[in-house]
């Protein structure tokens, strides 16, 4: 018996155990962010709402826009951050999207644009004398794309979670500094 075939299909299955590890601790990163800018939300407008929205002059318009905008932006943010957070709630972009070509086996992006086609086709020639059961490869192939499928999802949800966190924070300062400045000259 060659030794080629052997290590040939150590590597391969040593392939479906890293990819499937990483994308399990990306998933578990991705919620850790995920968490922490929801709490960091939260806690910015209680804050705001207490030491903020209290003081500002609600009688004009401009003030009441970004006021709107800040609070729209905070809710945006959160319901952002909690479809990150949950994996029941990813699903593929498109159904009736086209596979692109043949991925980098070590790269989510290029494993979800890909499809399960390209992904087989690109783990047949990294590893042309790989002796593990069809049954095996097809469930690994299955479970690595899918995962790769969810860490797509959950980086362009916290995107977008950082969008609206920046427009919560820049309307957060206008608001803030408006009534500072507003403020200032009361005081002296």
């Amino acid at each position: 018996m060659s030794e080629g075939p052997t290590r040939d299909t150590d590597h391969h299955m040593e392939y479906f155990r890293f990819m499937i590890a990483q994308l399990n601790e990306t998933i578990r990163y991705s919620d850790g962010k995920h968490t922490l800018g929801l709490t960091l939300i939260v806690s910015f407008l209680i804050a705001s709402n207490e030491f903020v929205f209290s003081k500002i002059d609600r009688n004009i318009d401009e003030v009441r826009f970004i006021l709107d905008l800040n609070v729209a932006s905070a809710l945006l943010a959160v319901a952002f951050g909690y479809l990150g957070i949950f994996p029941k709630f990813i699903s593929p972009l498109s159904a009736s999207a086209k596979p692109q070509g043949v991925p980098n086996i070590f790269y989510f992006q290029d494993i979800h644009k890909s499809g399960v086609d390209g992904l087989r086709k690109a783990l047949a020639q990294a590893f042309p004398n790989s002796s593990l059961s069809p049954t095996f490869q097809d469930n690994a192939i299955a479970e690595v794309y899918a995962l790769s499928q969810i860490v797509v999802r959950k980086f362009l949800l916290f995107k977008l979670f950082l969008y609206a966190l920046f427009f919560f924070l820049v309307s957060l300062a206008w608001l803030f500094l408006s009534t500072v400045f507003t403020l200032y000259p009361a005081r002296i």
